[in-house]
């Protein structure tokens, strides 16, 4: 029977035995309390994509794949299959073969995989080609610049690295959801610290690709934390969240029949030019004390986030997870608006930055609902780096720390064009305000940032709004 199946696999073994024994047992250790965690974990295994895309690449190693892809949870009944396995469009006819009679997809990178740097008529072939082979989905190379636009672009900053730094900084074209291809880099590398920000980052983008932003938000950042802990377990790992973990619990006051929630008086008041968030009890004077803040107390179930927001808290709390449960330095960062000199702000993505491109350039903008009062807190991309370096000095195991810009840096779309229009000495007016509000965005947040300053003392802020508007004009 034996030599009947490596055989079939082109003389290529099985299943490593020790090494399913050994994940089964880590799997069968876990504490897994809620019937909720469990869901969440067969969601993640039947989202993930085994993987081999190496040059040595044979008939035998992709069958021998398709093989374990069928077959390694057999002895577990219930537990779903992997997604799909991915292979380069040429092996795609043999895993096609190898998953005949199974409900596993067949992934196929395109587009020029991996730099994507190939004429239009290549690309459209690479994948027709694929698909032609038997393929259910295609992995392309999307550049953020063809992704949000010209604008959105962020490669004249990896060429200024490129440029500044010369021989001391290497660029990898790596997708994060590949595993396979990041394990090929953590194999070859030592690293201090691991700093995650990549993602796909737009709130409406999510909406419309669900399933493309989990796999890219929450699977790729498993995929970072699973290679960190078997690589580069003594690292520091730093994880840029977002304060869309929270939902829109900032919104309203949601908590007032809670009596035992921190925000149970947190009221959210509309103001001349911003909405603003208060912590009034009922019988006492309203002062400048009460003015709100949200630190990370506040819950982030039972709420509206999006899909991006959903799967920057599943990610959120697999970094939470491994620093706690695997003894690992990870610090989780729920970041306000980042922005800074050089921002590649997008009308889906970066509002502050693209709200000054279009001002100076005297562009039409629009405003989304809340009649602009919409109140978001900066951080300048300065100071949340000089938060990344503190952590470094003395890490944690899996903390979260807010890191906005706080009440001194926050401001409304509306007061945002009235600061610009004084640092850039124009007078912008070509915006439009649409009744439309963004389904689950913030219409009030601020962050309190206090647990990272007792935490580490050293660190302040050095860009208050003025500096930042003036870095982008």
């Amino acid at each position: 029977m034996l030599e009947k199946k490596l055989s079939e696999l082109g003389g290529v073994p099985t299943v490593d035995k020790v090494g399913v024994e050994e994940r089964v047992a880590r799997f069968k250790s876990r504490s897994i309390k809620k019937e909720s965690k469990m869901q969440g974990l067969k969601m993640a295994l039947n989202m993930i994509d085994l993987t081999t895309l190496e040059g040595k690449d044979s008939p035998g190693k992709v069958r021998q794949m398709c093989y374990k892809a069928a077959h390694v949870h057999d002895q577990f009944p219930g537990l779903p299959t992997v997604a799909a396995v991915c292979v380069y469009p040429s092996m795609v006819h043999v895993a096609k073969k190898a998953l005949k009679n199974t409900n596993i997809g067949i992934a196929s990178v395109s587009t020029a995989f991996p730099s994507g740097q190939a004429p239009q008529d290549v690309k459209i072939r690479d994948t027709k080609f694929a698909v032609d082979e038997g393929a259910t989905e295609i992995d392309m190379v999307i550049s953020r610049g063809k992704f949000f636009g010209p604008k959105g672009s962020s490669g004249k900053n990896l060429e200024k690295l490129q440029e500044n730094l010369g021989s001391s900084y290497f660029h990898h074209y790596v997708n994060v959801k590949n595993y396979i291809d990041l394990e090929n880099i953590f194999k070859k590398n030592k690293f201090d610290i691991i700093i995650h920000t990549a993602g796909q980052p737009s709130h409406d983008w999510s909406g419309k690709h669900p399933f493309d932003d989990f796999k890219v938000n929450t699977v790729g950042t498993m995929n970072l934390l699973e290679l960190t802990r078997l690589y580069n377990k003594d690292a520091t790992f730093i994880f840029t969240s977002t304060n869309k973990v929270y939902g829109n619990k900032p919104n309203t006051s949601y908590f007032t029949n809670q009596p035992d929630s921190t925000y149970k008086n947190l009221e959210i008041r509309e103001l001349g030019t911003r909405y603003e968030g208060f912590f009034v009890n009922k019988d006492e004077p309203m002062t400048l004390d009460c003015f709100a803040s949200i630190d990370e107390n506040m819950s982030i179930d039972q709420s509206l986030h999006s899909p991006y927001g959903a799967s920057k808290a599943s990610a959120d709390l697999l970094c939470q997870e491994y620093g706690q449960y695997y003894d690992m330095n990870i610090g989780i960062f729920r970041c306000g608006c980042i922005t800074g000199a050089k921002h590649a702000g997008v009308e889906l993505h970066g509002f502050l930055s693209y709200l000054v491109h279009c001002a100076v350039n005297n562009k039409p903008y629009t405003i989304w609902g809340y009649k602009g009062k919409q109140t978001r807190d900066i951080i300048h991309s300065y100071d949340l780096v000089d938060m990344f370096w503190h952590f470094h000095q003395f890490p944690k195991k899996g903390k979260t720390y807010n890191a906005g810009g706080g009440r001194r840096n926050s401001i409304s779309i509306l007061e945002a064009i009235n600061k610009i229009n004084q640092i850039a000495a124009i007078q912008y007016n070509n915006y439009t305000m649409s009744d439309n509000n963004r389904k689950g965005d913030h219409v009030w947040y601020v962050s309190d940032c206090s647990k990272f300053e007792r935490d580490y003392p050293e660190w302040r802020q050095k860009y208050n709004i003025d500096d930042i508007i003036n870095d982008l004009v």
